[in-house]
């Protein structure tokens, strides 16, 4: 997902487990990978300028549907 948070474009992972830590544990390298390249892209086709302020964030989410997010999670070891 991509986000517009006032100037800040904020790219957001979705992960779902049975638990907030299985989700938050659930990103592989090779994911972490594809949204670098989605942003890359994302930002090189759509215009933006190329100073722009972006961020990482993660939504986690429980088998009971509880939800956690996980703000600028690239800046926390993600």
């Amino acid at each position: 997902m991509i986000v517009l948070r006032g100037e800040k474009i904020v790219f957001v992972e979705v992960k779902s487990h049975k638990t907030l830590e299985g989700a938050a544990l659930s990103l592989s390298r090779k994911q972490q990978n594809r949204i670098f390249n989605t942003a890359q892209n994302y930002l090189a086709e759509s215009g933006a300028r190329l100073n722009a302020e972006t961020q990482f964030d993660m939504v986690l989410v429980d088998r009971h549907g509880r939800s956690e997010v996980l703000e600028n999670a690239m800046a926390m070891g993600w």
